[in-house]
C-alpha cells in the first residue's frame, strides 16, 4: 500500500509518498479553496503511484470531517467530499494532529505548531486529542495565534516573540499537564533556547504522521497512536451524532468542596479574628481579578487581609486557605470509572484563581482524569461568560449535543443548556449517575 500525505498549511500545501521520497509543493494562502486544494494535488502527482491519501488541515476535524471553516484559507471546506474529488480512500485530521502523530514517544506531550497560525494537539498514553488552542484568549484582547503566530512575529519583532513563546509554552504544559512539549511549524527554528521539557520537532513528521493513520509500524515506531474519536465514527458504527463523547465538569461543589466560597470565608474571619463584613467587600471587589488571572494569590491577600499589620503569617493564612479544599472521593472515583468505561474526554471547565487551580490539580493529582484544564485563571474568562463555554467546545472538538456538563451552580448550567450542552446540575452522587444514565452513558461501575 503506497500512502500520500497532503500537509495543507497557510502558506503552502505539501505532498509526500511512501514510494518516493521527493516532497511536492505548491502555494496556498487566505484564498485557497478546497477545489483549487485538489486540483493542485492532481497536478502535482500526476506522475506518482498510491493508494490512499491522509490529509492535514488547519482547522478542527470532528470524525473524519472539516468541523469549520479554517482562518488561515478560503471558503468551502467544511461539507467537501475529498475522498470522492481525490478519488481514492482517504483520512482527515487536524494538522498539528498528523505531525503530533509523527513526533510522539509516550506520555503525556503537548503539540504546538508554530507557523501562519498556531497548531496545537495532545496525546495522552497513545489517545489522540486535537486542539484548538490558538483562539483562547491571552492577553490584551488578543489570542495566542495573535501573539505567538506569524502576526505575532511580525508585529514583535523576534526577541519579544521568543520571549511571548517561551511564556505560552510554560503556560499551556502547566494547563494541561504535559510531561513534554514538541515545538513544530515553520516557525519553531527561530526559538533557539527552548524551555526545559520542549524540543523542537521535525516537520518532516507531519508527513510519518501522515503515513501512520494508514500504517502504525511505518517509520519504526514503537508506540501506537489511537485518534481518540476513531471509535466513535458513525459510518462505522451506527452511533447517533448525540451520542455522549465529552463530559465538561466543575471541580468545586463536585469533585472537590468549594475552596475559597462563602462558607470558607466565614471560618477565615473566625479563626483569624477579622471583620467579616469588611472581608467580604474586598474580596467581592478583587476576586474577579484573581479568578481570571489578572491577580496573583499574593497580590490578592494584600488587597484583602495584608493591607494593615496583623498578629498572623501570611503563610498560616494561605495554608487556611488551601486546606478549605477537600476530596469528594465519591465523585471523583465515580467520575474516573465514568470516563474509563466510556471512553470519554473530560475537561475541566471552573473558575479558580492560579494557585489555587494549580494546588488542587497537583494535591488532588486531578491531572489522572482531566485531559485538559479550561480554567479561568488560564483563559482570562469566567462563567457564567457564555465564550468560556464556547472555548471549551472548540477544544474538545465536540458538538453542544455530544457534551455533557456537570456543575453545582444552576445559572451556569442555564447557560451551557441554552448553547444545546447536556447541562446537569449536580446535587448527589445519586443524581448526577441518574442523569448520566439518561444520557445513555454506562454508569454501573
Amino acid at each position: 500500500m503506497i500512502i500520500l500525505t497532503i500537509d495543507v498549511g497557510g502558506t503552502n500545501v505539501k505532498m509526500l509518498t511512501t514510494a518516493i521520497d521527493e516532497k511536492r509543493a505548491f502555494p496556498s494562502g487566505p484564498d485557497l479553496t478546497p477545489e483549487q486544494m485538489v486540483a493542485g494535488v492532481k497536478e502535482k502527482t500526476a506522475d506518482l503511484e498510491y493508494d490512499v491519501i491522509s490529509i492535514g488541515v488547519p482547522t478542527p476535524v470532528v470524525q473524519g470531517k472539516i468541523f469549520r471553516e479554517p482562518h488561515n484559507l478560503g471558503k468551502g471546506w467544511v461539507g467537501f467530499d475529498f475522498e470522492a474529488a481525490l478519488g481514492k480512500p482517504t483520512k482527515m485530521t487536524n494538522d498539528a494532529a498528523m505531525q503530533a502523530m509523527g513526533d510522539y514517544h509516550g506520555g503525556r506531550m503537548l503539540f504546538l505548531g508554530l507557523g501562519t497560525g498556531l497548531g496545537s494537539a495532545m496525546i495522552v498514553d497513545g489517545i489522540l486529542q486535537p486542539m484548538e488552542l490558538a483562539h483562547l484568549p491571552f492577553k490584551n484582547s488578543k489570542t495566542f495565534e495573535d501573539y505567538i503566530g506569524v502576526r505575532g512575529l511580525e508585529r514583535l519583532g523576534k526577541k519579544k516573540w521568543r520571549a511571548t513563546v517561551l511564556e505560552v509554552v510554560k503556560l499551556l504544559k502547566a494547563a494541561l499537564e504535559a510531561e513534554y512539549v514538541i515545538l513544530g511549524g515553520g516557525n519553531a527554528r527561530l526559538v533557539d533556547e527552548p524551555p526545559p521539557n520542549t524540543t523542537l520537532g521535525n516537520n518532516n513528521n507531519a508527513f510519518l504522521g501522515g503515513f501512520r493513520m494508514w500504517d502504525q509500524s511505518i517509520g519504526g515506531a514503537s508506540l501506537r497512536v489511537e485518534e481518540r474519536e476513531a471509535p466513535r465514527v458513525i459510518r462505522h458504527t451506527g452511533e447517533s451524532d448525540n451520542k455522549i463523547t465529552t463530559l465538561f465538569l466543575d471541580i468545586g461543589g463536585v469533585l472537590l468542596t468549594n475552596g475559597w466560597d462563602h462558607n470558607a470565608r466565614i471560618l477565615a474571619a473566625k479563626e483569624f479574628h477579622l471583620d467579616y463584613a469588611q472581608l467580604d467587600e474586598r474580596h467581592h471587589l478583587t476576586f474577579d481579578k484573581l479568578e481570571t488571572g489578572r491577580l496573583s494569590l499574593d497580590e490578592y491577600l494584600d488587597r484583602v487581609v495584608f493591607y494593615q499589620q496583623r498578629t498572623f503569617s501570611r503563610r498560616d493564612f494561605q495554608e487556611f486557605m488551601l486546606n478549605q479544599s477537600q476530596e469528594l472521593p465519591e465523585m471523583l472515583e465515580f467520575m474516573t470509572a465514568v470516563k474509563k468505561k466510556n471512553r470519554l474526554h473530560v475537561i475541566a471547565v471552573s473558575n479558580e484563581g492560579r494557585e489555587l487551580n494549580e494546588y488542587r490539580i497537583k494535591n488532588f493529582q486531578l491531572g489522572n482524569l482531566f485531559d485538559c484544564f479550561i480554567s479561568s485563571c488560564f483563559v482570562h474568562l469566567r462563567k457564567p461568560d457564555v465564550e468560556m463555554y464556547r472555548l471549551a467546545m472548540d477544544v474538545a472538538h465536540a458538538q453542544p449535543k455530544q457534551i455533557a456538563y456537570v456543575d453545582d451552580r444552576p445559572m451556569f448550567v442555564e447557560i451551557a443548556r441554552a448553547l444545546g450542552i447536556n447541562g446537569i446540575c449536580h446535587r448527589s452522587l445519586r443524581e448526577t449517575k441518574h442523569s448520566l444514565l439518561a444520557l445513555g452513558l454506562d454508569v454501573d461501575v
